[in-house]
């Protein structure tokens, strides 16, 4: 299963069910910002991601629902999307 995010150029998340590794994929050619809050609206993870493919670890996150925000600087807007870590 793939979450697709709204802008594909900018790239996507795979699985958005995810357990200790999320697999993301950045296509802006540049590097962006993956934010990660809880359902209370809370930070619970920030990262820059670099070009590429990349697995990245987030095991210290509860099981619950979670929302993030994928962003490269000097675009317009932002893209939002669901995870829930099992």
């Amino acid at each position: 299963e793939f979450l697709v995010c709204d802008d594909v150029r900018l790239g996507q998340i795979l699985n958005n069910l995810i357990n200790d590794e999320m697999e993301i994929e950045n296509r802006t050619g540049k590097s962006a910002q993956l934010v990660i809050f809880d359902s209370a609206g809370r930070l619970a993870f920030d990262q820059n991601i670099q070009p590429g493919s990349d697995r990245i670890n987030i095991q210290q996150l509860n099981t619950g629902i979670y929302f993030y925000k994928f962003e490269q600087s000097g675009l317009t807007s932002p893209v939002y999307g669901k995870l829930i870590k099992l």
